[in-house]
């Protein structure tokens, strides 16, 4: 068993590495002063991390491994990555970050880590799960390539997985070639800081999160960029909390999927320009205390789509309370209608009026529902009177708004 009480800035002890330094692999003196030393040390083999252990970038070229994982480890202490330090992983390797762990992972512009396949190929080692609640779990200006061999959470393959109350702020890095998601989140999982990121060329979604998560996903970050599906995806889930929750329209244009039926429990404010697509037969229901506040601009709508392109694939958007926060203006709402709301009734919008329910629709688009536009059941549902001549419905296969009284 290794100690890295001993560590020092090149050089860690024997019993820590499966190579040791010998003398001629110390750092030579530069021959040209006043340009950047060049490092090439052999790779050290990394174990188990059980004291609080500092990584050291150990060659300057970063296509070279400064240690090797060769097979799964585990983080049960704090572990420091300094910049420019490249971690390469054996085929099916892992790591786990467990509770007692942490990792802060910072690196530079100029001097990125790199956590990579020791095979550069797509889907070549597990991934990093993180259990750890640490407050200090960061990734920032890091390249995780190559991951997503194995399923690591929930029967998921990811290069990153977030377990139960896990905690960690990730910025300013890639996450590339996995063999599934990018990054996978359980429900309670928190992403503390989200941005400046970028997910290209992985097997399946960018990220697959619950509807918590998405309001702390910034706008800035490439979410589409070669991935099986780009889309960030979102689980059959609730939307809770206190106050109002914003949700972002993402710069380049990608969209939020519903991959099942999502209800909201909170205030849900919309910006515009973004888009919600909907898996087939699922629907969108703003439940007790909560409010849908979907308000875009004549050159930015916001967008209620199916997955599927066609009439009727998702179900639609079902209203149960009374808010006068309940608003869409410039919004699109197509391809609903796919199964009944309320009384064998087919509609884009369900106004669920047998209680106290109320909403308004401006400036907006209803096309193309397997039933109406809008439905309103019961007599408590009120829907601004003027909603048929202030919006456009076309496509709708038994018409425009329905009061069932």
């Amino acid at each position: 068993m290794f100690s890295f009480k001993k560590l020092a800035l090149f050089v860690l002890p024997a019993a820590l590495i499966f190579t040791s330094c010998k003398e001629e692999d110390a750092p030579k003196p530069n021959p040209n002063p006043g340009t950047q030393p060049v490092n090439n040390l052999p790779a050290l083999v990394l174990t188990n991390v059980l004291a609080d252990t500092v990584l050291q970038d150990r060659n300057t070229d970063p296509a070279k491994a400064d240690y090797l994982v060769n097979s799964n480890i585990r983080i049960d202490a704090k572990l420091t990555l300094k910049p420019g330090v490249v971690i390469g992983f054996a085929q099916d390797a892992r790591v786990d970050l467990n509770t007692t762990g942490s990792l802060i992972a910072k690196g530079t512009a100029e001097k990125k880590i790199r956590f990579i396949g020791q095979t550069a190929q797509k889907g070549f080692w597990s991934g990093i799960i993180i259990y750890s609640a640490a407050s200090v779990n960061e990734i920032s200006h890091a390249e995780i390539l190559h991951a997503g061999s194995k399923a690591m959470l929930d029967n998921q393959k990811t290069a990153v997985a977030l377990f139960e109350n896990a905690r960690v702020s990730v910025s300013n890095s890639t996450v590339s070639q996995s063999g599934g998601f990018g990054m996978y989140l359980r429900d309670n999982s928190i992403p503390v800081t989200f941005a400046n990121n970028v997910f290209s060329y992985n097997q399946e979604a960018p990220l697959q999160v619950a509807a918590n998560h998405v309001a702390v996903l910034d706008e800035a970050s490439i979410y589409t960029n070669n991935n099986g599906r780009n889309a960030v995806e979102v689980r059959g889930s609730l939307l809770t909390g206190n106050n109002e929750i914003t949700w972002p329209a993402f710069t380049d244009g990608t969209p939020i999927r519903f991959l099942a039926t999502v209800g909201i429990r909170t205030g849900w404010k919309l910006k515009p320009g973004t888009t919600i697509e909907m898996a087939e037969d699922k629907q969108i229901n703003i439940e007790t205390n909560g409010y849908l506040n979907a308000v875009g601009t004549a050159a930015k709508k916001i967008v209620f789509t199916g997955t599927v392109k066609a009439t009727g694939t998702w179900n639609g958007l079902v209203v149960y309370t009374r808010s006068a926060l309940n608003v869409l203006d410039h919004v699109k709402i197509q391809h609903a209608g796919g199964k009944a709301l309320f009384g064998g009734t087919k509609a884009a919008i369900g106004l669920f009026g047998t209680s106290a329910t109320s909403l308004e629709v401006r400036n907006s688009e209803i096309s193309q529902s397997g039933g109406y536009g809008i439905h309103v059941f019961g007599n408590k549902g009120v829907l601004n009177a003027d909603v048929e001549t202030v919006n456009t419905f076309t496509g709708n296969t038994q018409g425009n708004v329905y009061y069932e009284i």
